[in-house]
């Protein structure tokens, strides 16, 4: 249970959602959930958690971020839609749990678990223990230095670009292709059942 702090935000059409934030200590988990928004995510340069777009519901060592029904803006389509903007600690540990929507990440946490059903994931500078997983959606990763990288999408191409894992990289698209270029890793496991894999760079 959290010793709650609870931070809500409002969007209104034309305006925008004020900040929230709570200084976490190091090492903090962080869960985002995004049923219905996209989420952008940027690593910043201390202990705190800011939020645009959404609620934090946190503790010291746990946080937990939603966008919310009152932060979504109805878009052309008659549905609901909206956008996180968060920023995180460089400790953090960070899960990311999106139905409908892309994820953008900026930057190194200790761990990020990515999960969206519709949407792409773009994750640049990314480091530590990585698994981005998507079902409807592209995978792309550039300028990558961590211990461990893994990457699933069934219909939806994975791309990287400048990858240094220390460890183990797996990636794999079911339906579409792989595409590694300037890949470094100690064991590379590459994968898809009805495209290509186009591998570029070396194995230690």
């Amino acid at each position: 249970m959290f010793a709650t702090l609870l931070f809500a935000t409002t969007a209104v059409a034309g305006l925008t959602a004020p900040d929230t934030a709570v200084r976490l200590g190091s090492g903090a988990s962080i869960e985002i959930n995004a049923p219905t928004c996209g989420v952008t995510v940027r690593v910043g340069t201390d202990e705190r958690l800011n939020v645009t777009g959404g609620s934090i519901e946190s503790d010291r060592n746990n946080a937990e971020v939603n966008c919310d029904v009152t932060t979504r803006l109805r878009g052309r389509d008659g549905g609901l839609s909206g956008m996180l903007t968060i920023t995180v600690p460089p400790s953090s540990r960070v899960e990311i749990t999106c139905l409908s929507g892309g994820v953008t990440v900026t930057g190194a946490t200790d761990r990020l678990d990515v999960t969206t059903m519709n949407g792409s994931i773009r994750l640049v500078n990314g480091s530590g223990r990585t698994s981005l997983e998507t079902v409807a959606g592209n995978v792309h990763v550039a300028d990558f230095k961590g211990a461990s990288l893994s990457i699933t999408a069934v219909a939806g191409v994975v791309s990287l670009e400048n990858v240094d894992v220390a460890g183990k990289l797996d990636a794999e698209s079911i339906n579409a292709g792989v595409r590694m270029r300037g890949v470094r890793a100690a064991s590379v496991t590459a994968s898809s059942v009805n495209s290509t894999v186009d591998f570029v760079g070396s194995l230690d």
